[in-house]
């Protein structure tokens, strides 16, 4: 298989679902499950993507929707709940994961903290983190603290891209409260 830009035109779609469906079956019947499973992962993107065209009467998938982002697609698309039980025990799973990373990492650095926030942003996989300290980040430059936590978390978590960090705050409680309400 040739890879290719696949143009974002419902006909286009459907003959490329086509194609890869076909691959897939292949691979599947002689027993390839990576390239199978590979494959699969296409196939419900192209599928979503049909989807939202046919959803919203349109020829052409509008720009904001030619991603590789399967969460966003799934919730665009209306057909979250198809797979939502588990992917959201998955997003549950990661948040507690990281969650116990960062509980590990402060008693590590005897840091005593007033607020550990781990919560999905409302894009896709993204993941805001905030570590609040009452004691121990004093005298601790921010980055070198931001940095130490973020290395200590993909030490311990295997990621898959099955999340993104894209917001880390490590602040004492001071610095907490002179930007609460603040986003950044």
């Amino acid at each position: 298989m040739a890879l290719k830009f696949i143009q974002q035109d419902a006909t286009t779609l459907r003959e490329a679902y086509a194609e890869r469906k076909a691959e897939y079956d292949t691979l599947r019947a002689g027993g390839r499950w990576s390239g199978a499973i590979l494959h699969a992962g296409t196939l419900l993107e192209l599928a979503l993507k049909l989807v939202m065209c046919k959803h919203l009467g349109v020829a052409n998938l509008p720009t904001i929707f030619q991603v590789h982002d399967l969460d966003l697609l799934l919730c665009c698309s209306g057909k979250e709940s198809l797979v939502g039980t588990n992917a959201n025990f998955m997003k549950t799973a990661i948040l507690n994961e990281l969650r116990a990373a960062i509980e590990e990492w402060t008693r590590l650095h005897n840091i005593e903290t007033s607020l550990i926030e781990v919560k999905y942003s409302g894009i896709g996989s993204h993941i805001h983190i905030d570590v609040v300290a009452r004691r121990g980040f004093e005298n601790w430059w921010w980055a070198e603290r931001d940095r130490s936590l973020i290395d200590f978390i993909f030490s311990k978590i295997n990621q898959n891209g099955d999340f993104f960090i894209s917001r880390l705050e490590t602040m004492t409680e001071a610095e907490y409260e002179k930007y609460e309400g603040i986003e950044v």
